[in-house]
């Protein structure tokens, strides 16, 4: 039996999700990774899982890939999404959608599925891998998604220590 730690990365579609997979698998993690097509090929120690549309979808795969690997020792809830650079004269509504709309999504229904396999695990984690502050101007979407992520981290932190998480 395999007792390296596994993590879990939902949205596994993303460079920066793939990156993500890549340095934990080095380090001797398992990663289970939610994608919308799964690769002919896959890096050792990097187990791809099909991830169906909506919460349904993200739900049974979290299910299957949990049940696969043994639950999970980490969660990776959502990748950060590029936005062009644009003021605050020129945003429209699909500006914010496209910074928020993940929070709200993606890391609500990542939290949902997952929380059950990482409660009551010694050690379990829940890791939010932030992008470097860039340096100068940042859109407002942009920025406001980056502080909600900074948010949620010490929200999560605060309410989940309790149980271990």
């Amino acid at each position: 039996m395999n007792t390296a730690p596994v993590a879990w990365v939902p949205q596994g579609d993303t460079p920066w999700a793939r990156g993500a997979a890549t340095a934990l698998a080095a380090s001797g993690w398992r990663v289970a990774l939610g994608v919308r097509e799964v690769p002919a090929s896959s890096e050792e120690g990097i187990h791809p899982f099909l991830r169906g549309e909506g919460p349904e979808g993200l739900a049974a795969c979290t299910v299957e890939a949990a049940d696969r690997l043994g639950g999970f020792d980490a969660l990776l809830p959502w990748s950060p999404l590029p936005l062009p650079s644009r003021l605050w004269l020129d945003l429209e509504e699909r500006d914010w959608r496209a910074a928020l709309d993940p929070l709200r999504e993606d890391l609500a229904e990542s939290l949902r599925c997952s929380l059950p396999y990482l409660l009551g695990k010694p050690g379990a984690q829940i890791l939010f891998l932030l992008p470097e502050a860039p340096r100068g101007e940042i859109p407002a979407p942009q920025e406001a998604a980056r502080l909600a992520r900074f948010a949620v981290a010490r929200s999560l932190r605060e309410e989940l220590a309790p149980f271990g998480v």
